[in-house]
């Protein structure tokens, strides 16, 4: 499958379905599958053990993992904290893919911002959450990844929203951070119509992508230490 994502330069690249096969409490499954982008991570509930043999990789509840170990070689065990979910997620696409570069698109809003996460410019997770949740999230993140690049769409509307951001980012290492004008990506959104409604995104996550794809285009620095 072949899927035009790099606004930059135009160019397409090869991508392979990830697939994940859970066992445990169904709302778990309902969690990741809301937050991955279904064009490239399948995650499927497994009824039969004749199945695990078709996935990449198994995760297992954590309330399951002492009944399954004696079956299961190999799985990755997961709670159903939301963050946890993340990670894990995150570090079974990163072992599977051999890449470690994460790229985060943000679209900063005072309500709720739109959080979207590639590796080596392959989308990955999309997600809608409040700001402080976010600055939480990136610092459970800082501690797990180390080649981080936030690109972020910035107006003057808001600037004292941005400043805020900005100022509470972890400070663990450093982070490097593209702000893309808003205005500058306008066009450029229609090109990924079209993924918006294959992978439901909302305006949100759709314009935080948009920021994720075109981050050479942006204002770049690196945030220190």
């Amino acid at each position: 499958m072949k899927l035009n994502l790099n606004l930059e330069k135009n160019t397409k690249f090869i991508v392979s379905i990830i697939k994940i096969g859970f066992i445990g409490r169904y709302r778990i499954l309902e969690q990741l599958r809301d937050v991955v982008f279904p064009q490239f991570i399948h995650i499927d509930f497994i009824n039969n053990p004749d199945e695990f043999k078709k996935y990449d990789v198994i995760f297992v509840d954590k309330v399951f993992e002492k009944d399954l170990c004696k079956y299961l070689q190999r799985f990755i065990a997961i709670n159903d904290d939301f963050k946890d979910l993340i990670i894990q997620l995150l570090k079974t696409v990163c072992s599977l893919t051999s890449c470690d570069e994460l790229t985060i698109g943000i679209d900063l809003g005072y309500s709720k911002c739109g959080f979207v996460i590639l590796t080596c410019d392959k989308p990955i997770i999309h997600i809608t959450l409040p700001i402080d949740f976010v600055i939480e999230l990136l610092k459970v993140l800082s501690l797990n990844f180390n080649n981080i690049t936030l690109s972020i769409g910035y107006s003057s509307q808001i600037l004292p929203l941005l400043n805020y951001f900005i100022t509470n980012l972890p400070r663990d290492k450093e982070i490097d951070v593209v702000f893309v004008n808003e205005e500058d990506t306008k066009h450029k959104r229609k090109a990924i119509e079209e993924f918006k409604v294959l992978n439901k995104l909302n305006e949100d996550e759709i314009d935080a992508l948009t920021y994720a794809l075109t981050k050479s285009s942006g204002i770049k620095f690196i945030l220190k230490r």
